[in-house]
């Protein structure tokens, strides 16, 4: 199985530096069709005293609608032990809300904090190995 036949690459929240304490939103991605979706959060250096972030997944049944964090959905805060790093995490794609967006929020006083994350959409159908539950199932690599 080629992994184009059965995944679409999107960007969730394309690379930027955020040097505020803020909480954004990145643009909503429609999961309609999709069964699963992979997230992968690459962070760089953070500095600022006691800086981090959080990053969670949130949904809801229209793209302009009101979003909502999927239970579970959110990686490990990144602070300055964790920092410069990729994580993955797998979400299982409510049919009822299918409208995703990725919600960063850093706290301390941020100096710099590079992030992005982009989202690989996948087909279940015939996926060797489907999440099985709708908990977010995080891997740092």
């Amino acid at each position: 199985m080629q992994i184009g036949e059965n995944a679409k690459p999107i960007s969730a929240y394309p690379a930027v530096t955020l040097a505020a304490v803020a909480t954004t939103l990145g643009a909503a991605v429609d999961m309609s069709g999709f069964g699963e979706a992979t997230y992968i959060f690459d962070t760089g250096t953070l500095t600022g005293a006691a800086c981090a972030a959080d990053v969670k997944i949130t949904e809801s049944a229209t793209s302009g609608g009101s979003y909502a964090d999927i239970t579970g959905a959110a990686f490990a805060q990144v602070v300055a032990a964790n920092d410069v790093a990729t994580y993955l995490g797998r979400v299982r794609v409510n049919p009822a809300k299918p409208f995703q967006k990725v919600s960063v929020t850093t706290s301390g006083t941020v100096t710099t904090c590079p992030i992005s994350v982009s989202v690989l959409q996948h087909a279940t159908a015939g996926v060797k190995h489907p999440v099985h539950t709708p908990s977010f199932q995080v891997t740092a690599i």
